[in-house]
């Protein structure tokens, strides 16, 4: 959203071990700090709910299923 030249979205789904799997997503976007960083400049209009919405089913399918599945950001 932050970049003037069109941005790629890669996304690859990797089976760590029997019971794991991985989703990886990597864009080549201007970063989560610089965006951050953007979005306080702006003012805001909208409230991005995205993340909110995944932890929270996260914890659903943790309680009904008794499982470990986890949200992590890792920065490039």
């Amino acid at each position: 959203m932050h970049k003037t030249e069109p941005g790629h979205l890669w996304v690859r789904f990797l089976q760590a071990d029997e019971r794991t799997i991985i989703c990886e997503i990597e864009d080549d976007g201007v970063g989560r700090t610089q965006a951050a960083e953007m979005e306080r400049d702006r003012q805001r209009e909208h409230r991005s709910t995205g993340l909110a919405n995944i932890r929270h089913r996260l914890e659903l399918l943790n309680a009904q299923l008794a499982k470990d599945s986890r949200l992590d950001f890792e920065d490039l």
